[in-house]
């Protein structure tokens, strides 16, 4: 997650964490458990904010070999 504004009101690092726990809980209750992974992942999600607006995207693995700049920083 990257974060520009609300600098001292919102944490980056808690923000992924909530986002990380709903995704997982989204993928169990559909019946395809999933795990956070840094290596070689199945889907990188990028998520951007500027002040209150957001941004998402889903790149997965085979857009990460076609564009090898897609990568987890």
């Amino acid at each position: 997650m990257r974060r520009r504004g609300f600098k001292g009101k919102l944490s980056s690092l808690e923000e992924e964490r909530f986002l990380g726990i709903a995704l997982l809980e989204s993928l169990k209750e559909a019946g395809t458990p999933g795990q956070v992974a840094f290596e070689d992942p199945d889907v990188v999600i990028a998520v951007e904010t500027i002040g209150s607006w957001a941004g998402i995207s889903f790149w997965d693995r085979e857009d990460m070999k076609k564009y090898p700049f897609i990568r987890l920083d």
